[in-house]
């Protein structure tokens, strides 16, 4: 079974709908040295305040949960502080990206043993990812694909729509972006409309993640 960092006080919550193996987690999970199973629930919207309030390091979710994806992104804003790891999830890839898009730390597929899950915490824990080789390959060309987006908007993309897309990026909407630019929304709305076709995206989310390549060139005032 693989060991906790030596730290003392690393805590852990347990989300998962089916008693029996909610329970047969947290069995495995609390005889890792250095590890202390704070609690457990069903995943459901209610148990959210529960979890937030007993503050874990981190919580293990069982991806087959009913809404795990959305309750995932809910646990994220209410624990931010908290490092989530995923459990019995596919190897497909979109399920890989969804997750690890809202910042999940581990990702444990549904055929790994406990000792891989336990595994998979203990690097968590030490700020390293222990992930299946198919994981590995998918988020590696995740990364290529980013990489390659970035460079495709620095270079098709106007000097105004490159602002818009900065803003985008920083959580504006049109109409606020707007008002930054001093140009109508309507025209807002046209840019984003040209920068997500020449992106070939569909959501303005996917969008922001070529802001990270561009050149400064574009700083918005």
């Amino acid at each position: 079974m693989g060991e906790l960092r030596s730290q003392v006080g690393v805590t852990l919550f347990v989300v998962c709908d089916v008693r029996a193996y909610r329970d047969s987690l947290c069995a495995v999970l609390s005889q890792c040295p250095g590890l202390t199973v704070r609690g457990a629930c069903r995943l459901d919207p209610e148990a959210l305040p529960g979890i937030a309030a007993a503050a874990p390091d981190l919580v293990v979710l069982d991806a087959a949960c009913v809404q795990s994806r959305e309750l995932f992104a809910e646990l994220r804003c209410l624990v931010p502080s908290a490092k989530l790891v995923v459990c019995g999830a596919s190897e497909t890839e979109p399920d890989i990206l969804a997750y690890a898009e809202l910042g999940c730390a581990g990702y444990v597929h549904r055929d790994a043993t406990v000792d891989e899950l336990a595994a998979t915490v203990a690097g968590v824990a030490r700020e390293e990812l222990i992930c299946s080789p198919r994981v590995a390959a998918t988020l590696f060309r995740r990364i290529g694909s980013l990489a390659t987006r970035a460079v495709r908007a620095d270079q098709i993309l106007t000097f105004r729509e490159r602002q818009v897309l900065m803003l985008i990026r920083d959580g504006l909407s049109n109409k606020e972006i707007a008002d930054r630019l001093g140009i109508a929304e309507a025209t807002v709305k046209h840019h984003v409309h040209n920068l997500l076709d020449k992106l070939q995206v569909k959501r303005r989310t996917q969008a922001a993640t070529a802001v990270a390549g561009l050149r400064h060139g574009a700083a918005v005032p």
